[in-house]
């Protein structure tokens, strides 16, 4: 007798970057940036995932103000 086994779901992602991490719940997969605020969330529908993951910055970005001269 065959044993057919059928996956559903999404399978695992791999953090885009370096300077990434990513959370799994389920059916939901958040991307952020360790260096900034950012995030992305994903959904997987039908064994897919959907949605936009964009780059994190490898270093923090300091934003300097000079004084007038």
């Amino acid at each position: 007798m065959a044993h057919i086994i059928v996956a559903v779901g999404c399978s695992d992602l791999v953090s885009p970057s370096d300077g990434a991490w990513l959370r799994r719940d389920g059916d939901e997969v958040i991307v952020g940036c360790y260096m900034s605020r950012q995030s992305w969330q994903l959904r997987c529908v039908d064994g897919v995932w959907t949605g936009t993951v964009g780059l994190c910055p490898q270093q923090q970005y300091h934003h300097h103000e000079h004084a007038g001269t």
